[in-house]
């Protein structure tokens, strides 16, 4: 068997595990069985302390979901800052209903989505990002990664460092996140 990276057009889900982070049990809930509806595999976790735990026996996920602001010792943007220099493979995508303002450490190329947020913008969003960020292949002999260069962001997801507030689109999908104010 070859130990070559393969690239494909449209990622398959049932091969992308996504890692959501959420505090509320209701909204993490949601994300998880939308996402699993999709094909995803998710692992949840209740906090960005959680997380890091996941993130240190896994390697195999490929998508970081994260809310900000959570219980713990660290926010969704200190766990986005870690998830981009300790696992670069791993594509992260931060929500929350408003940036804090005057936040300046932050993940580069993360990307925002803003509270709430819609079912099918989040899942096209996951695909996009797992489609430009270079894959890990584990074999017993050797850990390959792919040089798959990241794109410069579209209006839709701009990366955290730039991105100050979005307003949400209405175009008539399900929203996750709209029960609670914003974190």
């Amino acid at each position: 068997m070859s130990n070559q990276f393969v690239g494909v057009s449209e990622p398959l889900a049932s091969s992308i595990i996504v890692l959501v982070v959420e505090d509320d049990p209701l909204v993490r809930a949601i994300a998880a069985d939308t996402l699993e509806e999709e094909g995803f595999e998710v692992i949840e976790a209740p906090s960005a302390d959680h997380a890091v735990s996941v993130l240190k026996i896994r390697n195999d996920i490929r998508v970081l979901f994260t809310d900000v602001t959570m219980p713990g010792t660290m926010n969704g943007f200190d766990l986005a800052r870690l998830a981009q220099q300790q696992y670069p493979h791993i594509a992260v995508l931060v929500t929350s209903g408003a940036l804090p303002p005057g936040f300046n450490s932050v993940a580069p190329e993360a990307r925002f989505i803003p509270k709430p947020y819609k079912v099918r913008e989040v899942v096209s969003l996951i695909r996009q990002l797992v489609s430009e960020k270079p894959a890990i292949i584990v074999t017993a002999q050797e850990t390959e990664v792919s040089s798959v260069p990241m794109p410069e962001p579209d209006k839709h997801s701009p990366p955290l460092s730039q991105a100050l507030s979005l307003p949400a689109h209405d175009s008539g999908h399900s929203q996750l996140g709209a029960e609670r104010p914003p974190s």
